[in-house]
């Protein structure tokens, strides 16, 4: 999932503070590693795609798990 990122990804994500905040492709690995340690039925959700300039796009998700 990490290689569908820039190298330095941009994220709305209330857990990890308001506004907008970049992460690296390895930081979202770390995340994610987290997330299905703590969650193994983690998925994501993609409400809707936009595009974002000539290469990139953004992506809406909802990320769903139950801890275990």
């Amino acid at each position: 999932m990490a290689n569908m990122y820039t190298e330095n990804a941009e994220f709305k994500d209330p857990t990890l503070a308001q506004g907008i905040v970049r992460q690296t492709k390895q930081q979202i690995i770390e995340k994610y590693t987290r997330l299905s340690n703590m969650c193994p039925d983690v998925t994501d959700k993609v409400i809707k795609t936009f595009p974002s300039g000539d290469n990139h796009i953004d992506v809406e998700f909802v990320l769903s798990g139950t801890a275990g």
